[in-house]
């Protein structure tokens, strides 16, 4: 899929940005170079138009399974395709990061800053950083324009003694815990759904998000519990 451009900046903006880095990268110490880009430390700067996305978390569906919901898988893999396009070829980044986002939003809902920045963290993962870990500082503005909403992003090295240099690969996902969860794991008393790969239980016969016929993997509820 092909990098999206990003979208005109104003000079208010870079001029905010240039503010956000240098209060952000603040630190003693040489700031480690990013190769090809030349002797003096980078700054990458980028707008994402439109309203600002937030990070949504798994929801649990009535058979229990935890999933998450594609509106914002979608709006997290658009995210990515603009830090890439950030990182113009030079990402993942190495070492220590910090990381400056400003979202200007269209409506005064209330929203929690911590999740938009959250938004931006794992849409990066393995794209513009190798994993959102690096980050070791990071702050998020929230702003109002009506007219266009957008979201400005900074990145560059951040010197701190939380020394980074050594991620060289995305984390892991967690393991489940609990007696439930390694039961389900082991397929007990559960559907697969070939349609959108979901998993729901074996009470069921239609998978509730795409009405596909369920396969079953072992239709055995009394071994569930």
């Amino acid at each position: 899929m092909p990098a999206a451009p990003s979208a005109p900046m104003s000079a208010a903006d870079a001029a905010r940005l240039q503010r956000i880095y240098e209060f952000l990268s603040a630190g003693g110490g040489p700031h480690p170079q990013l190769p090809g880009v030349g002797a003096a430390p980078f700054m990458l700067t980028y707008v994402i138009p439109g309203q600002p996305e937030t990070k949504v978390r798994h929801r649990t569906g009535p058979d229990g399974v935890a999933y998450t919901d594609r509106q914002a898988s979608a709006a997290e893999r658009a995210t990515a395709q603009h830090l890439r396009a950030m990182v113009a070829g030079r990402g993942p980044l190495p070492g220590n990061l910090a990381l400056g986002c400003v979202f200007f939003r269209s409506h005064r809902g209330h929203i929690d800053s911590d999740n938009l920045v959250k938004h931006v963290c794992d849409a990066g993962n393995g794209v513009a950083w190798i994993d959102d870990v690096q980050i070791t500082a990071q702050l998020g503005v929230i702003e109002y324009d009506p007219v266009h909403p957008r979201t400005l992003i900074v990145v560059g090295p951040h010197h701190s003694s939380m020394d980074r240099s050594s991620i060289v690969s995305v984390r892991p996902p967690p393991t489940n815990r609990g007696k439930r969860a390694k039961k389900r794991s082991r397929g007990y008393g559960y559907h697969q759904c070939a349609g959108c790969d979901k998993t729901v239980s074996a009470a069921l016969t239609h998978c509730g998000d795409c009405r596909r016929g369920l396969t079953p993997r072992v239709a055995n509820l009394d071994r569930l519990f």
